[in-house]
Formats: structure tokens, sequence, C-alpha cells
């Protein structure tokens, strides 16, 4: 079994910003929000809202995804294409982008993400 030092060594080495992605990870579960991969949808995370179980088919408004967040160091520069691609998968889905970013002391801040319409 891994300890925790043992894990982050392998994901830093494995994972280009591992470490900002197990920041947010754990900042969310400590709130309560079940956290999943969102691979699929251009982030790091789907985040669901606390207490939902997730099953097939149809589903609740409040089961669904809630945000689509993305992980990263506050160093970390964007392109505002990559911004624009991120949203709108994430309004496909119905669910909020957000943007968290990991300063140098752990803290989390997180930035959602709308698409306007003029």
């Amino acid at each position: 079994m891994l300890n925790l030092k043992e894990v982050m060594e392998i994901g830093e080495k494995r994972v280009s910003q591992f470490h900002a992605q197990y920041v947010v990870y754990s900042d969310l579960r400590n709130k309560g929000y079940l956290v999943k991969t969102g691979y699929k949808f251009g982030a790091h995370f789907r985040v669901y809202e606390k207490g939902v179980k997730i099953k097939r088919g149809p589903k609740a408004p409040f089961e669904h995804t809630k945000f689509v967040v993305h992980a990263v160091p506050e160093e970390t520069a964007f392109s505002l294409p990559e911004m624009s691609r991120a949203v709108r998968l994430a309004h496909n889905i119905r669910a909020t982008f957000v943007w968290a970013v990991v300063d140098k002391e752990n803290d989390v801040t997180y930035y959602e993400i709308k698409r306007l319409k003029p």
C-alpha cells in the first residue's frame, strides 16, 4: 500500500499539473461534493451536488453534473479558444465551467465561467 508521499511522487512524474488536480479534488471532496473524472468533457473533473448518487438512465435535474472543473496552478496561461471550447462543452451538458486556480499556499480560488448571450 502506498502512502500519500509515494502517491504524490508517482502522480507528479506521470501527470501534468498533478499537484493542482490533487489539491482541487481534495478541496471539493472536503466540501462534500461528489467528484468524478471529467476528461470526457475536456476538463479534469465533473462535480455533482452533495448527496447525489450516480445512476444510469433518466435523471432528475439535481442528479446531473453541476460543474465541469479544470484545475491549474496560478502561473498557468490559457488561450481564449481553449477557454471557449471548455465553456461550450460544459454548456452542452447543462453544467457550469469552473477554472480552479491553486496558489503557492495550496489555496484554491474558483472562477465560474459562463457564455454571454448578446
